[in-house]
Formats: C-alpha cells, sequence, structure tokens
C-alpha cells in the first residue's frame, strides 16, 4: 500500500492465489473504495485515507470468511507417475521435446513412488540446498531442493517417500529437482 498523505489516499496493488477471486473481493468492499479495476487474479484500488481503516477490516473479515482451511493446503499437481526404468536420457529427451516452457505449458511433475532415501546432504556455498539420494528398485537418483535445506530432518534414512519432481537441465547435465 503507497499512501499519498498530501493527497488524502492510498493505492494499492493485490494479487491472488487460483482460489481466491481478487474480483469479488473487490466488489465486495467496492463502496469503500475511490475506484479499482483487476484482471484475472489481481487488483489494483484507490482509497481515500479517511476510510482505510474500514476498508482494511472489512478487507480481513471476508477472508476470514471466504478462505477455508482445505484452499490453505498446498496442493501439488502431478502429471504422471514415473518409474525407476524410465529415468533414461532418452526419457528425457521426450521430455525436452515439450518445450519451451512456461506459464501456458508447464514443465511436466513427475510422481517417483516409493524411493527410499539412502544418502542426504546439505549443498551450496551457504548449505541452503538439499540433495537427496533415492533408491527406486535398482537405481539411485539424486534429487536436489533448492533452497530447502530446512527439510534435511523431514527424510529418514532408509525410509519410502513418494516424491513430486521435475526434470533440469544446465549445460549437458541433466537432474531432478523436488517440488
Amino acid at each position: 500500500l503507497k499512501i499519498d498523505h498530501e493527497k488524502g489516499f492510498g493505492v494499492a496493488s493485490l494479487r491472488g492465489p487460483e482460489y481466491f477471486s481478487v474480483i469479488d473481493m473487490l466488489y465486495h468492499v467496492a463502496p469503500l473504495l475511490d475506484r479499482f479495476w483487476w484482471h484475472k487474479q489481481a487488483g489494483w484500488l484507490t482509497v481515500s485515507l479517511e476510510k482505510l481503516d474500514e476498508l482494511k477490516q472489512e478487507l480481513k473479515a471476508y477472508c476470514r470468511k471466504v478462505i477455508t482451511d482445505e484452499m490453505l493446503q498446498k496442493t501439488i499437481k502431478v502429471d504422471t507417475t514415473i518409474a525407476s526404468h524410465e529415468l533414461t536420457a532418452d526419457h528425457f529427451h521426450q521430455i525436452d521435446s515439450l518445450a519451451p516452457f512456461g506459464e501456458w505449458n508447464r514443465e511436466p511433475s513427475l510422481l517417483l513412488q516409493w524411493a527410499v532415501v539412502k544418502h542426504k546432504q546439505l549443498i551450496g556455498k551457504t548449505n541452503n540446498h538439499l540433495k537427496l539420494y533415492v533408491q527406486s528398485h535398482d537405481k539411485v537418483v539424486e534429487i536436489l531442493h533448492r533452497s530447502k535445506a530446512d527439510l534435511i530432518d523431514t527424510f529418514t534414512l532408509n525410509e519410502s517417500y513418494d516424491l513430486v519432481v521435475s526434470h533440469r537441465r544446465d549445460s549437458d547435465r541433466r537432474y531432478l529437482v523436488g517440488e
């Protein structure tokens, strides 16, 4: 929120997650706004400073009413299950053929089931990345969790996990990244 005390108003930019309609929220508080505009999942508003406190209360009340605990649960979309024998250069070339990846063409999320953690370590200059070595059937696979060092205690050695990963390529090196 940017406040201009001389002109007596505040301007805000809003973003919302997929499950939340910024448009509906803005219409709900429209009587308190000087003006507002929006597009899918985003909005902008102008409010007079005399109405700012009331607006904040109304926005909080609206969110408490509309947002459920289920909405706040992180959901990971999985495109397909991948077996260890499919973790090959040929399979990764097939994934690469789907590029370019972006907002309208997401890189596939792959579910690696029953992966047994064999080794885990923190890597990077500041040890902020977690690297797991997991065994899936007869193959040991490396999975990098970028900026997820805090997850190291989540994984127990020799325990089995279902892991959601995606394929990455840096130069000629290919690897899996944890979601």
